[in-house]
């Protein structure tokens, strides 16, 4: 007999996020309970690697899942912000370069959220920037689009409603049981992260992150493939405008924070 979906409420791709934080994996179950894909998390700030990495990353390829890596933004300005964002794309491509099979893989993941260490110091358009400078140095090394995973609300407060960063793919959070998320104005979602609290298959009570992919099947298989990938070119804007720095000063006054980081560690 076979097994419910693990999301009824959607026909196209699913799949789940990973970190140490769920232990050891059981990937073959969590296949075959019906999920497709799997991100995982490689990387953090400088220096550090997901003890979980390495083992997922083969575990879930070898169970038949496709598979993709992201990499938890620790924005600094140590010694600027470009050199800051660099090392972390450095550090992060070079980890993902390193396993067997990143040759087809699915978009690398910067992951940005609300981190209360780099939002004292860091201005929203530094903010930016430093995306900016960490997908394109990712673009280069890699060879692949990278995909920003973030949140209406960071993106309306920290990011300042920018659109600098809709050239590139988009992986939303929105936990929410309605038909699709609040939607980022002319950034439409590629991947959504709809819940939090989803079984893992195999085990027991531990939780995991569960994805929705916009397409279909094929789509996300030839999103995998870097010889199918449709690849914009990305441009890096070294100054800052005076508009810009006009809305950081405004949403100073009125920001509210409401994504509180669940990720980093």
């Amino acid at each position: 007999m076979a097994q419910p979906s693990p999301d009824p409420f959607w026909t196209g791709p699913i799949g789940v996020d990973v970190s140490k934080y769920q232990g050891d994996v059981k990937w073959a179950m969590v296949h075959g309970a019906g999920y497709e894909f799997a991100y995982i998390k490689a990387s953090e700030g400088k220096g550090y690697t997901d003890p979980k990495f390495k083992t997922n990353w083969l575990s879930a390829r070898e169970a038949g899942m496709l598979v993709g890596a992201y990499h938890f933004a620790r924005v600094s300005k140590s010694p600027t912000i470009e050199d800051d964002a660099r090392a972390e794309a450095e550090w992060f491509a070079g980890l993902l370069g390193a396993q067997p099979g990143s040759h087809v893989m699915l978009p690398p993941v910067l992951d940005i959220e609300w981190d209360k260490n780099a939002d004292k110091v860091i201005k929203g358009a530094e903010a930016i920037q430093w995306c900016l400078t960490f997908t394109q140095t990712v673009a280069l090394l890699l060879g692949r689009t990278p995909t920003i995973y973030t949140g209406a609300n960071f993106w309306k407060w920290r990011l300042l409603r920018t659109s600098k960063l809709a050239h590139l793919p988009l992986w939303q959070v929105h936990y929410t049981s309605a038909k699709k998320p609040t939607e980022i104005p002319n950034w439409p979602w590629t991947f959504w992260q709809w819940s939090y609290t989803q079984p893992l298959p195999g085990s027991g009570s531990t939780k995991v992150d569960a994805n929705r992919f916009v397409g279909t099947p094929t789509e996300l298989r030839k999103l995998a493939d870097p010889s199918l990938e449709a690849r914009e070119p990305i441009d890096v804007v070294h100054e800052i405008p005076w508009w810009d720095k006009l809305l950081e000063i405004t949403n100073g006054i009125t920001r509210a924070i409401s994504e509180p980081s669940r990720r980093g560690g």
